[in-house]
């Protein structure tokens, strides 16, 4: 009886220490394929109106947190990031200035061409949330993110229409590529 106890607690032992090898491995092994794949901290603020939506809010501060971690992308490559954006919101304006004449006139008096102040309040707002669509949308740059983790999002105390978001994101390093020799 006494031998079939200690046969049992010797079994168990080595059951429990083979188990402990396997986790061990396991945890080895995954940290190290999490570990394989570069991720970059990317931070952004966004100051929204009042009547912004919570779903534009968050887009917006993924294009900007999408933007800090190409740009740090850029610099540890090599890259002139500075020349690479100055380029990109060039060409942004250009695209962009038909759409922002096409709006001015859908708010302007067609008699006098003017508008009246509250028309140019709406305007201004119009113009502001179209801007930041097509900006989103200009260059495809959440196509050179391959994967992102939103770590934290949140917004000011002191300052409720201030947003901020840190998220850590992995490049494609050939889309990025492509994207900086256009």
């Amino acid at each position: 009886l006494i031998k079939e106890s200690e046969t049992m607690k010797k079994g168990f032992c080595f059951r429990v220490i083979i188990f402990g090898v396997f986790l061990l491995l396991g945890l080895g092994a995954g940290s190290s394929a999490y570990a394989e794949k570069k991720f970059i901290k990317g931070e952004a603020r966004f100051y929204s109106q009042d009547e912004d939506p919570l779903n534009f809010v968050k887009s917006q501060l993924l294009e900007k947190s999408f933007r800090n971690v190409i740009t740090k992308e850029m610099n540890r490559l090599g890259f002139d990031s500075e020349s690479f954006w100055r380029t990109f919101d060039e060409k942004f304006e250009e695209t962009f200035k038909p759409m922002q004449e096409s709006l001015e006139k859908k708010f302007q008096d067609p008699e006098t061409e003017k508008m009246d102040p509250e028309d140019r309040e709406k305007y201004q707002k119009a113009l502001r949330v179209r801007r930041l669509k097509e900006l989103k949308k200009f260059g495809k740059l959440s196509h050179v993110i391959k994967s992102y983790v939103i770590k934290r999002m949140k917004r000011s105390i002191k300052y409720p229409n201030s947003r901020y978001m840190r998220l850590m994101a992995v490049v494609d390093h050939n889309r990025l590529r492509s994207l900086y020799s256009q």
